[in-house]
């Protein structure tokens, strides 16, 4: 997973590409996060994206819209607790 810039993201969406998606938090203290990803990242689902932007992002906790374009629901919203990043 590579995190990319918003412009990027608009840019590479306008484009077609599927391994893309963004991190929409209800906390409008913590930033918005864009994304890729590769082909052979395409197992991961909404959770386990936000379980790897977690191991980078201390304190990266509460709930979150999650868009991934190369899943069938394409957003869901997670409610992230500390107690649900330890599953």
């Amino acid at each position: 997973m590579k995190e990319i810039s918003k412009k990027e993201y608009e840019t590479l969406l306008e484009r077609g590409l599927r391994y893309l998606g963004k991190v929409i938090p209800y906390d409008t203290n913590l930033p918005e996060i864009y994304f890729t990803i590769s082909i052979e990242e395409s197992s991961l689902n909404a959770r386990g994206i936000l379980k790897e932007i977690s191991k980078t992002r201390n304190g990266f906790y509460g709930q979150f819209d999650v868009t991934c374009f190369w899943t069938p629901i394409h957003t869901i919203t997670i409610d992230n607790t500390k107690q649900a990043s330890n599953d």
